[in-house]
């Protein structure tokens, strides 16, 4: 391993340490004040503008080095009422999760895999690093599958499962 490349894999290693301080101590927030902390996400009005968002996967040309060998895939959260506007930026980036950004550039949440869950799929976090959100997949006996978001372990929002789409970027 080179020089080179020994000092990416060690900026990596420091920011995912510093990452995973900064969650700590967001949660250890959380949990000492009751969820009272970080009860909601900010920046997410347009959530209470529309019922439907479409999710969509923008085509990159452009490879990014990257520690992992991870290229990370970029999407957009659409309206879909009215003119369809772009309301949310997305970024999947290795060891993160997917990053939702307003169009400003401020975070709104962090999207990731469980830890050790065997009931969830995923969790919503406050740009803190606080867990705000669970999503589970519900038994059903109809056919596929059905999910849901939980907040403080009530449910809170349902989940509608439709086709990925590719966003072509002179739409």
């Amino acid at each position: 391993m080179g020089t080179l490349e020994k000092g990416k894999s060690f900026k990596w290693q420091m920011s995912s340490m510093v990452d995973k301080v900064r969650r700590g101590v967001a949660k250890t927030i959380q949990a000492a004040s009751e969820g009272e902390v970080f009860d909601t996400l900010p920046d997410c009005d347009i959530l209470g503008t529309s019922n439907r968002f479409a999710i969509k996967i923008l085509s990159s040309d452009e490879l990014k080095p990257s520690a992992s060998n991870f290229t990370s895939i970029h999407l957009v959260i659409k309206d879909k009422k009215g003119n369809r506007q772009i309301a949310y930026n997305c970024e999947m980036i290795a060891a993160q999760g997917v990053v939702v950004k307003t169009l400003r550039g401020n975070t709104v949440m962090e999207i990731r895999l469980p830890d050790n869950s065997q009931n969830s799929i995923g969790k919503i976090l406050h740009p803190a690093g606080s867990t705000l959100y669970k999503v589970e997949q519900i038994k059903s006996y109809s056919y596929g599958r059905k999910f849901m978001i939980l907040k403080l372990g009530e449910p809170f929002l349902n989940i509608v499962n439709t086709p990925i789409t590719q966003h072509n970027a002179d739409e």
